[in-house]
């Protein structure tokens, strides 16, 4: 797991005893689909579009761009708490399909937004910077590799 200074002060006072909201706990169990070596969460991808692999520089701006969920369009209440337990749902169904493939969650919030992003973890690509704590928003990565931290 990875976490910036932003999110530490975050989760300081977080109470994780909310469960997650029945809508976005039947998105996760969804599960997922394989295209072009890029692996998508089912209800994430959209049946219309006119986006393609070339228009990403690799395979994980690709999924990020898929796999990418604003909670707040789900739940208004608690939405980081939803966005962490989201984030372990996908965990469990990914692991159960997926052993030796490791994913990634990424989970930044800001002042109008917490989003969610999905990418498999691959040799020389990368979503985010090295350096956290050069981010001006709060933001985590934590992978199913990962023991999970908060329940």
């Amino acid at each position: 797991m990875k976490i910036n200074y932003l999110m530490r002060e975050i989760l300081v006072n977080v109470d994780f005893s909310v469960e997650i909201d029945n809508e976005l706990n039947a998105m996760a169990r969804q599960g997922f689909v394989i295209k072009n070596n890029c692996y998508f969460i089912c209800s994430l991808l959209p049946r219309n579009t006119n986006a393609v692999i070339n228009n990403f520089p690799d395979k994980t701006g690709c999924e990020c761009f898929f796999n990418s969920i604003h909670i707040e369009d789900y739940s208004n209440e608690n939405t980081l708490v939803q966005a962490i337990k989201f984030i372990n749902e996908i965990f469990v169904e990914w692991r159960r399909k997926f052993k030796n493939i490791s994913l990634v969650g990424i989970l930044s919030v800001d002042d109008f937004s917490v989003v969610v992003k999905f990418h498999v973890r691959r040799d020389h690509e990368e979503w985010l910077s090295d350096d956290f704590d050069t981010y001006e928003t709060a933001i985590m990565q934590l992978e199913t590799t990962d023991v999970f931290p908060f329940f």
